[in-house]
């Protein structure tokens, strides 16, 4: 047996059972209570699970055939953001074959479907990246498995998620069986004979890479699918800033150099297609050769696009940072990829936000990231910084380009590597003090993103919602004045006037690509919406329905396939399909729009943020104020409508039942929505 940091226990077959299952037991609450920061009493139900499944398994595994054969239990999967099989088994062959059995415990009767894609996702990821898996491994099948007496004798093939789920008198006649699903990305290459331990720690230290076919998978999708629809690309000065960002990228090839890439841009001027670009470029045929990766804290954001590629070159920030944050067991890991673009950088975490997430790490996000990307193993690294405005909605998001700077600052003295800083004079004046000599600053225009690509009619339609926010009337109304003929903004107390507009206003566009989605949006710092329903918290497992929210027409394109069921078939289920935005039944929140678009927006604007006084007053006691992170809570209930208001591309309709914000509206210039 060996001890690792990334799993409870692994030993081979026989070491299992000849070790004392309170042993076992323990190493298991060690591992748990360092990764997790619970004690043992705090785990108590988790500490009986382990006991009744150790005692089961060593009753079950006392007559298998092969006692070097490896267990493991509690493997954290690489950049999982903690999630972990309950049990995996090597099964090697003297052919030098590798076939990896991964099992699931549950104690109740009645097998849900979150957890049958719970195991499913499990396989996914080992499947398809996990070095040592799809170099090594053969064939993976998982085993869901019921302790429950009415299942003692079950034994059944579940095609749908590809899974065998079992009682307790059958899992042994699995284990002994020749496995039947193969690891479709497994090159297969036998591996010499090795050591248990050897063989052990080759797999536990196993990085999270994905496979060859897989990332090809990513690029042809991100190619061929609207991520996102952008159509007027070409009226802005994106492809001069993409062509910047690349030249930047290639002198860092050149030259093994680190650089910190500044992107700044309006809302809506498509900073995250921009990212997305970068990140879905093959950057391997260089001499020397690099990886992308967009970093997003926006799960939203990262699901939506994910569920429509992979997440090949689209992942959660919190996962990538807990796989190799500093200061941790992890710490000496590296990263495959050399290029990181980190989304909404102006809400990178300050230091106290990450020590509440990650004990004992009092460093901010910038710190992290500069601090992994210094850790590469070409020894070159750009991180790219996109920067929006007024976009921070939550508490420990507030320090804006400072943290960055200081990121650079200590890691070009700490770590003694120079730094190319490149971006705008305006953000690199927070780069300008104290800084050693190995920082060079890079002036350059060609790093901001100047005109708004998501309400591609009007580029000011973003400066009247910043006027209005903040109190500034007057040029609210000359900012309105200016687009009132090219974006369509309208106010309404009438839900029914709003929804019949959005309906009535989609049946006569016609757009390039047959698209047109509307859909409704609220304050989460607001009284639930009147009018809408709102998602609940969704399986982990599960496509979230904020996904179906935004991507339901592709996922629709992706049913009609696998079911071979016609187009007119789906249409009459799309009305029924109450979590698609265009069906109006559900709401969505700041958290789960921000970022994506919509054709037509519909905020119902709540009670947290009204205008008494002549001021902005903000709800007292929401949960942002409570947020011991938060500097400015009725700031980030204003950037929290700030978002709201700048989703839709070519029209926004915004419901409210106060008669003074009405009076402000019509104040601005802004008319009432006609009724029909």
């Amino acid at each position: 047996m060996i001890n690792h940091k990334k799993c409870g226990w692994a030993g081979s077959i026989s070491e299992f059972c000849n070790t004392e299952t309170t042993v076992i037991v323990d190493s298991c609450i060690k591992f748990y209570t360092l990764h997790y920061n619970e004690t043992a009493e705090q785990i108590k139900s988790q500490i009986y699970a382990w006991q009744d499944s150790f005692s089961y398994l060593k009753g079950c595994l006392a007559n298998y055939p092969y006692p070097d054969d490896l267990i493991i239990f509690e493997y954290i999967l690489p950049r999982s953001g903690l999630s972990r099989p309950d049990v995996i088994i090597i099964q090697k062959r003297d052919s030098g074959r590798i076939d990896l059995k991964v099992i699931e415990f549950k104690s109740h009767p009645n097998l849900q479907e979150n957890e049958k894609w719970q195991l499913r996702v499990y396989l996914q990821k080992l499947s398809y990246y996990h070095s040592f898996t799809h170099d090594y491994v053969s064939n993976i099948e998982g085993i869901l498995i019921s302790t429950h007496p009415s299942w003692d004798d079950s034994y059944y093939v579940d095609n749908e998620h590809d899974l065998t789920i079992v009682g307790r008198y059958r899992l042994l006649e699995i284990l002994k069986e020749t496995v039947s699903c193969p690891n479709p990305l497994s090159s297969t290459v036998k591996l010499n004979k090795s050591s248990s331990k050897e063989l052990l720690l080759q797999f536990l230290d196993s990085q999270y890479i994905p496979s060859p076919a897989i990332v090809h998978s990513a690029r042809i999708l991100f190619h061929n699918r609207d991520i996102p629809r952008i159509s007027t690309v070409e009226s802005s000065n994106f492809y001069n800033v993409l062509e910047q960002v690349e030249s930047i990228i290639e002198k860092a090839q050149n030259d093994r150099t680190h650089h910190l890439v500044l992107v700044h841009g309006e809302p809506g001027s498509g900073k995250t297609f921009l990212g997305l670009k970068i990140a879905h470029k093959d950057y391997s045929q260089h001499i020397n050769p690099g990886q992308a990766v967009f970093l997003s804290g926006n799960r939203p954001l990262v699901d939506v696009l994910a569920n429509l590629t992979n997440d090949t070159f689209v992942q959660h920030l919190y996962k990538f940072k807990n796989e190799y944050k500093p200061l941790s067991n992890n710490a000496t890991q590296t990263p495959y990829e050399n290029i990181f673009i980190f989304d909404e950088a102006q809400r990178a975490w300050d230091e106290n936000k990450v020590n509440h997430t990650f004990n004992n790490v009092s460093m901010s996000e910038p710190d992290i990231i500069l601090d992994i990307a210094s850790r590469v193993t070409q020894q070159w690294s750009v991180t790219v910084a996109l920067i929006g405005q007024g976009q921070e909605i939550k508490g420990g998001e507030e320090a804006g380009l400072e943290l960055w700077a200081n990121a650079v600052r200590q890691v070009s003295i700490n770590k003694q590597i120079g730094y190319y800083v490149h971006g705008s004079p305006t953000d690199l004046i927070h780069f300008q003090s104290n800084m050693p000599a190995n920082v060079y600053l890079d002036n350059s225009d060609h790093l901001f993103l100047n005109s708004a690509l998501r309400n591609h009619d009007a580029h000011q339609y973003h400066k009247f919602i910043n006027s209005f926010l903040e109190g500034e009337f007057a040029q609210a109304a000359q900012y309105f004045s200016l687009i009132k003929d090219k974006y369509l903004f309208r106010w309404t107390d009438s839900i029914k006037a709003a929804k019949s507009t959005l309906t009535g206003y989609a049946s006569n566009i016609k757009t390039e690509d047959g698209r047109f989605q509307y859909g409704a949006l609220y304050s989460t710092t607001s009284t639930k919406p009147k009018h809408f329903k709102v998602f609940t918290k969704t399986n982990f497992y599960k496509v979230p329905d904020y996904v179906i929210y935004h991507n339901y027409r592709e996922l629709r394109g992706l049913n009609s396939r696998e079911n071979n069921l016609e187009a007119e078939d789906f249409m009459r289920w799309q009305q029924h399909e109450e979590r698609y935005s265009n069906c109006l039944v559900y709401a969505a929140t700041e958290y789960e729009c921000q970022g994506l678009e919509l054709d037509m927006a519909l905020v119902e604007w709540g009670d947290d943020l009204i205008y008494q006084n002549n001021n902005w007053q903000h709800k007292p006691n929401t949960y942002k104020e409570r947020d011991k992170d938060a500097q400015n809570p009725k700031q980030l209930i204003k950037n929290t409508y700030r978002v709201l208001l700048t989703r839709g591309r070519d029209a926004t309709i915004v419901f409210i039942d106060d008669q003074l914000l009405q009076q402000l509206f019509i104040r601005c210039g802004v008319p009432k929505l006609a009724s029909n």
